[in-house]
């Protein structure tokens, strides 16, 4: 008998039937196409849920600011006044020189869940001073301008952003400024600006009530966007978006309709985006327009607290007509 050990055959694979694992190179590449198709399909959805996000959060804070503002109001029987340059606040008269400076967000603080910040500011010196803090041992309102909070920014611009135009920080930027009217930083057209003045030294804040609001306080503006320029123009310069400053200007005006014209305020970084001319020291004729990160349009506030988004295609003069609380222009709903 032959005995055969099977192990001493073979096995031999049909060369036919060979299994191949992994990709070939033409493979690779047409599923690397496929990903990249789907990725290029898929990113500006994302990009689009993403701000759609942002401007939602943004509104957001534009409703607490007018809630805030209704507050206010409801405990004082006025909105704040643009700024000070009394002590206490509203003893303004024609003095020339009072140091006693503080815009109208320090007047807002307490309404807007930061009554900590309210408390220490001391309304005997200016926004800059460093020296004397409003209470023992707390911080002095230099340190308190420079104090970001989530509020003051849209998270589709600079969250955090500081102006520091002088060289030294100038204050925290913001994202949301009042309506000055239609004109420069001396006007009355709004519901926040000067009812006097000839001189910079000698300006007087209005004094508006819901009353004053003959126009309806839902067709007068309350709030607008501003958006901030590039991260460079942080130094050496670019006032727009100052809220602290009470001739940056803290306050937004209707020259031009939503993310069109040029600024003019004491000091600008001009670009396309954003074209300014300074004013070289003219600072009651300051102005800056409406502006945002948002695609065609900016967040505003109306009077009677309703916040809604306003195209850039709007009218100039619905426009206008929106920023003025007495001009008894004939003026629908704006949102």
């Amino acid at each position: 008998m032959i005995m055969f050990r099977c192990s001493n055959f073979q096995r031999v694979r049909d060369p036919a039937v060979v299994r191949r694992s992994g990709f070939t190179l033409v493979e690779l590449l047409v599923v690397i196409a496929i990903i990249g198709t789907l990725v290029g399909l898929l990113l500006p959805a994302i990009q689009a849920a993403r701000e759609s996000a942002r401007r939602s959060q943004c509104s957001n804070n534009l409703k607490q600011y007018g809630l805030a503002m209704q507050n206010h109001h409801d405990a004082k029987k006025l909105f704040p006044r643009i700024a000070t340059r009394g002590n206490p606040p509203g003893n303004e008269a024609n003095n020339v020189g009072v140091n006693a400076r503080a815009t109208w967000i320090v007047m807002l603080w307490p309404f807007i869940e930061e009554g900590k910040l309210g408390n220490s500011w001391n309304f005997a010196v200016n926004q800059q001073d460093s020296s004397s803090p409003g209470v023992a041992g707390g911080r002095t309102n230099w340190q308190l301008i420079n104090s970001p909070i989530p509020m003051y920014y849209c998270p589709s611009d600079r969250p955090n952003a500081i102006d520091q135009t002088t060289g030294n920080p100038y204050g925290c930027r913001s994202n949301y400024l009042v309506n000055s009217g239609t004109g420069a930083l001396l006007g009355t057209s709004g519901v926040f600006g000067w009812q006097s003045g000839t001189g910079w030294g000698d300006f007087i804040p209005m004094k508006v009530a819901a009353k004053d609001i003959t126009d309806g306080l839902s067709k007068t503006l309350l709030f607008a966007e501003v958006a901030f320029a590039e991260p460079e123009a942080d130094v050496p310069g670019d006032f727009r978006g100052t809220q602290f400053c009470d001739f940056a200007p803290p306050g937004v005006m209707t020259r031009s309709t939503p993310n069109a014209g040029t600024d003019y305020t004491a000091y600008c970084q001009s670009s396309a985006r954003m074209p300014c001319t300074s004013s070289n020291g003219s600072r009651p004729s300051g102005y800056q327009t409406a502006r945002s990160k948002h695609t065609a349009g900016v967040n505003a506030a109306t009077c009677d607290g309703a916040i809604g988004f306003i195209s850039d295609s709007i009218d100039l003069a619905v426009w206008q007509a929106l920023s003025t609380k007495a001009g008894g222009e004939v003026a629908g709903n704006p949102f």
